[in-house]
C-alpha cells in the first residue's frame, strides 16, 4: 500500500533557511526528493541521517529560486510505503498561495 500526504505550501523569503522534519513511530527507510528527483547533501542542502531510522531532517540553506518545487519524503518498511510532500514557493512569486507555518 502506498499513501501520499500533501502537507502544505510553504512560503519563504529568498536567503532564508528552511528545515523539514518528519518523525516516524517505527523504524523506516527514507528518501528525500525534489520534484521526483532524489536529493543528496551538497553544501546548501543538508540531509540528516536518522538515528535508529525514527526521524528525517532536510535543511536548505539560503533558499533561492532554484529551490522552489515539491519536496517529498518517501518512507518504507516491511508494512508498506507512505510519502509526505510540501511545496516551497518564494514570497512575491505567486499571489494566490497560502502561508502555513509548522
Amino acid at each position: 500500500m502506498f499513501s501520499n500526504l500533501f502537507i502544505s505550501v510553504i512560503r519563504v523569503k529568498r536567503g532564508q533557511d528552511i528545515t523539514f522534519r518528519w518523525d516516524a513511530n517505527c523504524e523506516v527507510y527514507g528518501t528525500w526528493k525534489k520534484d521526483g528527483l532524489t536529493l543528496h547533501n551538497d553544501g546548501r542542502i543538508i540531509i540528516t541521517e536518522p538515528k535508529k531510522k525514527l526521524f528525517f531532517n532536510l535543511t536548505i540553506h539560503k533558499v533561492t529560486e532554484e529551490d522552489e518545487g515539491e519536496y517529498t519524503l518517501e518512507l518504507s518498511n516491511w508494512r508498506g510505503q507512505v510519502s509526505g510532500s510540501a511545496k516551497v514557493k518564494l514570497l512575491g512569486t505567486f499571489f494566490n498561495s497560502t502561508l502555513l507555518e509548522f
